[in-house]
C-alpha cells in the first residue's frame, strides 16, 4: 500500500512547499517555502525521529532551463545546495512504486519529491523531553478522548477550531498525516520564518 503524505494542487493553486521521499536511509523532507524551515524526519525501528532546522535559507526557481534543477535550496551564504529538485517526473524514492513530478538531491540521498498544497501554522514542540515523548491526539477535547495518534516534536498541524487549552487541528506531517483530531495547546507553538 502506497501512503502519500502530500496534498495535490488544484488548477491556479501556487505550491506552499516541496516534501520529498527518500530511502536507505528512509527521510522524509518538509520544506516550507514561506518560512524557509527544512524539516527532516527519519525512521528508525519503526519509529519517527524529527530534526527540526531553522535554516536561514534561499531558494531559486528555474523554469526557462528545464536540464537545470528548478529548485535550489541553499543555506545563505553557502555555495553548495541542501536540496536540489527538478521537474522530469521521474522522482522515485527507491522503493514504491510511486512516481514524483520532481528528482531530488538531499546531500548524498536521491529521492522524488512534490510541491506541497498545504502546510502548517503550528508545530508540535517540547514533548521529546517529557516523561512521554509525544502528544497525544484525541478523538475528542479532554484527557478522556480516546487517543487516536501520537506526534512528535516539529510535526506540523493546521489549527482548526479551540476550546480554552484544547486545539482541534489537522495533522500535516509526520506518521499521522491527513488526521484530524484534539490535542492540548501546551504543545503547539507558531512556525516562524526563518532569520
Amino acid at each position: 500500500m502506497i501512503y502519500l503524505w502530500f496534498s495535490a494542487l488544484s488548477f491556479g493553486q501556487h505550491p506552499q512547499g516541496l516534501i520529498c521521499q527518500f530511502t536507505e536511509p528512509f527521510y522524509t523532507l518538509r520544506y516550507r517555502f514561506e518560512s524557509q524551515i527544512l524539516t527532516i524526519e527519519s525512521l528508525r525501528m519503526d519509529t519517527y525521529e524529527t530534526q527540526v532546522k531553522h535554516l536561514a535559507t534561499e531558494r531559486k526557481i528555474d523554469d526557462k532551463k528545464p536540464a537545470e534543477p528548478k529548485y535550489i535550496i541553499r543555506e545563505k551564504g553557502k555555495k553548495e545546495p541542501l536540496l536540489l529538485a527538478h521537474k522530469n517526473n521521474k522522482g522515485s524514492d527507491g522503493m514504491s512504486d510511486e512516481v514524483y513530478p520532481y528528482e531530488a538531491k538531499y546531500t548524498d540521498l536521491y529521492g522524488g519529491c512534490a510541491e506541497l498544497a498545504e502546510v502548517g501554522t503550528h508545530e508540535v514542540f517540547g514533548t521529546a523531553t517529557d516523561k512521554e515523548p509525544w502528544l497525544n491526539l484525541r478523538e475528542a477535547s479532554g484527557t478522556k478522548g480516546k487517543v487516536i495518534g501520537k506526534l512528535k516534536d516539529g510535526n506540523e498541524i493546521k489549527i482548526m477550531d479551540k476550546q480554552e487549552k484544547w486545539w482541534k487541528v489537522k495533522v500535516i506531517s509526520g506518521y499521522d498525516a491527513g488526521r484530524t483530531g484534539w490535542v492540548h495547546s501546551k504543545w503547539l507553538q507558531p512556525i516562524k520564518p526563518s532569520k
